[in-house]
Formats: structure tokens, sequence, C-alpha cells
């Protein structure tokens, strides 16, 4: 991924979690003071990607590429905590819960690696299949 698509796709998590992480909080202050942080720290790496020449980035962009890689399956998680309702960082089950979204985050990450994109957004929508129809049958 280009480093300006990066930084754009970092600047759409803040945003896209912003809901998300709401739920995760009890205080408005605890989530505006997180949503702050989250933006502050996207703008802090666009400028400095912005200031760097292309042959710097891709250097970069190699060397990092692990710590890219788990910074999305976090963020993968992270976001897909939305899903799982009533989840407080209080609740005994939230470190279970976070865990396994991203282990998904990974494992699809891996599969996105190895064989393409294609297959890890089938994989993806083969998870959310089974779970529509695990809720359809069991409600």
């Amino acid at each position: 991924m280009a480093p300006e698509k990066e930084i754009s796709f970092n600047i759409f998590c803040v945003f896209y979690l912003g809901p998300d992480i709401k739920l995760l909080f009890k205080e408005h202050f605890s989530y505006m003071a997180c949503l702050y942080l989250f933006s502050f720290a996207a703008l802090i790496v666009h400028g400095y990607f912005k200031r760097i020449d292309i042959r710097k980035r891709l250097i970069f962009q190699r060397r990092s590429f692990g710590y890219l890689f788990y910074y999305a399956a976090i963020i993968f998680g992270l976001t897909h905590l939305g899903n799982i309702k009533g989840l407080t960082l209080s609740d005994p089950a939230f470190p279970l819960f976070v865990s396994s979204q991203i282990f998904t985050g990974l494992s699809l990450g891996f599969i996105r690696i190895k064989y393409g994109l294609g297959y890890s957004m089938l994989l993806h929508g083969c998870f959310n299949f089974i779970l529509v129809l695990l809720t359809f049958f069991f409600s």
C-alpha cells in the first residue's frame, strides 16, 4: 500500500473507530481524549511521510512491514468490537473478544499476503455469512 493511501487509511480508521470506541468508555471525556490522540497521531505520521522522498518511503515500508501488519490487525480487531453489543472495558470477557478479533485480523492478513485480497475478502464474507445464519436460526 502506498504511504499516502496508508495514511488515508489511518485517518479513516480514526473516524470509523469513533463510534466503536465510544462504547468502551463510560465518560465522554475519555472518549474525546482517545479520539483526539488518534487524530493527532495520524496527523504526525501524515506530516512525516509528506516530507521524505519516495525511496526513503519504500525503504521504510519494507523495514516496517511487520509493524504495519500487526497494526492493521489490531485496527481490524478494534473496528469489529462494535459488533458485540454491551461490551465494556470492565467486562471480564473483554480480553477474549479482543484477542479473537485480532486473531481474525491476523489470519485474514496472512491469507491476503499469501493468496491475495480476493481470497481474504471471500473468507471474511464466509465468516459473516456463517454468523448471520447462526443469528437467524437462534433468534
